[in-house]
């Protein structure tokens, strides 16, 4: 009898570790998720700019082109 008690309390304890770090394992998925989404804004926001710079960098040119060539 007391045997089986000491079973049902380690038992109990177990799970209750279990449930509690199956609970830290989502927290910390939910934040990584948050982050994930964080740093593809960012990114995105950084080719955007790229993208902007680019066309920028190629209309000089372009216009340069046609200062120096004397084309029109």
């Amino acid at each position: 009898m007391e045997e089986d008690k000491n079973v049902q309390f380690y038992r109990e304890k177990t799970w209750d570790l279990l449930l509690e770090r199956i609970q830290e394992v989502k927290e910390n998925q939910e934040k990584m998720s948050e982050d994930i989404i964080m740093i593809r804004n960012k990114v995105n926001h950084i080719i955007g700019w790229a993208a902007g710079a680019g066309a920028v960098v190629s209309f000089i040119a372009y216009f340069m082109r046609n200062i120096f060539t004397g084309s029109k």
